[in-house]
């Protein structure tokens, strides 16, 4: 229910966001007939998909373009994988800015979860969803936990994002076509996310 209220808090009424809602409600019901870790996972990945379809046009604000210009791509949000890993896209490789927003974003949350199951006396390698996927094996534990705070994430870059002019300065354009963030926004947005993340678990914001 976190997607779904990140979603009715950040996007106006449409159809695409309300075929969203749809599909995550369908998709909470499925889970009491699951019967494997694996039916979960493609209940989540679909739920996931019709998420961010929502975000689906959604536009950066720019400045000096004329001394800084921009893909044109950049423009406009299309969708979360990345145009760069081929027939079976993945979201790593990031190639918009808001995908690189959101890839550094998660490795914020990844690292302070990570922080707090090690300094609980956790295994972080010892988790249930997550085990034996790809770079997930090593630490499952901790995408476990990452999960319900992935749409508070997004809150904070959908909010960083609109409260900002960028320029294309304060990207990287790799050789390969990856986007990156330069060192000053990757500073402003691990602060955007560990604010948010604070008032969602309940830490005062300073502390």
């Amino acid at each position: 229910m976190a997607s779904r209220n990140t979603l009715n808090s950040n996007f106006g009424n449409s159809a695409v966001r309300e075929n969203a809602f749809a599909e995550i409600e369908n998709g909470l019901s499925a889970l009491r007939n699951v019967t494997s870790i694996r039916e979960i996972l493609a209940i989540e990945g679909y739920a996931a998909r019709t998420y961010f379809q929502v975000w689906r046009g959604l536009e950066l604000q720019w400045k000096g373009e004329r001394q800084n210009p921009m893909p044109p791509m950049w423009q406009v949000f299309d969708q979360r994988s990345s145009l760069l890993t081929g027939k079976n896209s993945e979201n790593w490789k990031a190639s918009h800015p808001i995908n690189a927003m959101l890839n550094y974003a998660y490795a914020v949350l990844e690292a302070e979860t990570r922080i707090r199951i090690i300094s609980e006396g956790y295994d972080p390698r010892i988790g249930i969803l997550h085990i034996g996927r790809k770079r997930e094996k090593q630490d499952s534990f901790v995408f476990d936990l990452m999960e319900p705070l992935r749409p508070a994430v997004d809150g904070a870059i959908l909010s960083f994002v609109r409260g900002q002019a960028f320029s294309a300065r304060d990207f990287v354009l790799r050789e390969d076509g990856v986007c990156r963030l330069n060192p000053q926004l990757a500073r402003a947005v691990a602060s955007a996310v560990d604010r948010r993340l604070r008032v969602q678990v309940g830490q005062p914001v300073g502390s």
